[in-house]
């Protein structure tokens, strides 16, 4: 067996469904039409059995339907564009880290630097040896389960902005575009588990199923049963 559960074997086989629901059919044309012997009325009030069975089959089939359209997304979507994300914000750490950015490379007074040189400078290096920092604490990739920044090595900046705001500014919203994707990807996750109902439904709904269909089918038999009697009373 493939599973512990001698229930969830049948349901999940094919075959063995088959032969459920064949043994089913053989059981309900002896029991209700051999034995039973069901009148018009008791027929009519079948419908009502086997509709409603069929019903919470089609439930159950929907309920299933939603879960694998929800992990083919979550799969195919949702985690490769929080990776994706992830990794636009690296390779941004990665460029305002690099020697020849605008904010690491070296710059020395002339005769033409504005008098907030040293203030312009101060602010450049503190940006410059911030970014190296993330550069080296933060891993250059990441999967699912997707970690917060913030068990990834990054922290906020928390100098100043008043003359080079691009980077900071820019890493910003990158790190607000993987927060938000993220949360995007641990909510679609929970819409995919299987809570206990939903467990009970995909289990039970094959088998009502089965059973709907071979009440409906002992009852086209005890219709056609009753034609054949009476055209044989017209005859």
């Amino acid at each position: 067996m493939r599973f512990d559960s001698f229930l969830i074997e049948l349901v999940a086989t094919p075959a063995y469904l088959l032969t459920a629901f064949i043994v089913v059919l053989v059981i309900c044309h002896l029991v209700l039409i051999k034995f039973l012997k069901l009148s018009a009325v008791a027929w009519k009030r079948v419908d009502y059995i086997w509709l409603s069975m069929a019903a919470f089959g089609l439930f159950a089939t929907s309920s299933q339907v939603d879960q694998y359209l929800s992990g083919q997304l979550l799969q195919n979507l949702e985690i490769p564009r929080a990776e994706s994300d992830y990794r636009l914000l690296r390779r941004w750490v990665d460029d305002a880290a690099k020697p020849e950015s605008s904010i690491c490379i070296v710059r020395e007074r002339s005769d033409f630097s504005p008098d907030d040189f040293d203030d312009i400078v101060h602010e450049q290096r503190s940006q410059c040896s911030y970014f190296k920092s993330l550069n080296t604490n933060m891993p250059s990739s990441v999967s699912y389960p997707l970690k917060p920044l913030v068990e990834l090595g990054y922290v906020q900046y928390l100098g100043t902005t008043n003359y080079e705001s691009f980077y900071v500014e820019t890493l910003e919203k990158y790190a607000s575009e993987y927060e938000e994707q993220r949360d995007l990807v641990l909510s679609r996750a929970l819409s995919v588990q299987t809570s206990t109902f939903e467990f009970l439904m995909m289990v039970f709904g094959p088998l009502l199923l089965c059973l709907a269909l071979a009440l409906r089918i002992t009852k086209v038999t005890a219709e056609i049963q009753v034609e054949k009697k009476k055209l044989k009373m017209g005859a």
